[in-house]
């Protein structure tokens, strides 16, 4: 039998390690669905439109979501919704990366993956190169169906002085990509 512990959480686990395991759920458990059951997962969830064309996301997301918003990037957000001509529900914001009581943030990479799968959108906007290499290796490394499928695209957030780039800016090569997204379905 193939050592499968990784999948499963700390009180399954136990059980596990315990060798109880006909009380073990059939099948691969995966610690990140279970995730999405609890805050903030669960109130990030509920915020989700009904059936996005896309999910955005960067690494402040997180901190947005949990009442450390920045006005200027929530702007920047609405505004290129608009600019796009992307109708209301058709992005969902989706956090990888959480804040830390102390300053910084830490990736939580299960619990994003899981609620992908579960919100099911067409494309995955990943806002900032550092962070899309990561993403796309765990998208790839999942096995799921459904994530192996997903369109994924960056987009550099800031110039090459390290500005943040405005809306019409960010506008441009994502004009393309929604293109290729309302088309195919």
């Amino acid at each position: 039998m193939a050592d499968t512990s990784f999948a499963l959480s700390a009180d399954l686990f136990v059980l596990y390690q315990a060798g109880i395991r006909e009380l073990l759920p059939a099948g691969e458990i995966s610690a990140g669905e279970k995730f999405l059951s609890r805050e903030p997962w669960a109130g990030f969830l509920a915020k989700v439109p009904s059936a996005p064309l896309m999910v955005w996301t960067y690494r402040e997301l997180g901190a947005d979501l949990s009442g450390r918003a920045d006005p200027a990037r929530g702007a920047l957000w609405r505004e290129l919704i608009k600019l796009l001509g992307l109708p209301r529900g058709s992005v969902a914001f989706w956090p990888f990366a959480l804040p830390l009581q102390t300053g910084g943030d830490a990736v939580h990479m299960e619990p994003f993956l899981a609620g992908l799968a579960r919100i099911a959108p067409r494309a995955l906007v990943v806002f900032g190169a550092q962070d899309f290499e990561p993403i796309a290796e765990a998208l790839a490394a999942t096995g799921n169906d459904k994530l192996l499928h997903l369109r994924c695209f960056s987009v550099e957030r800031r110039d090459a002085t390290g500005t943040l780039r405005s809306a019409d800016e960010l506008a441009e090569p994502l004009r393309q990509f929604r293109e290729a997204v309302t088309v195919v379905r």
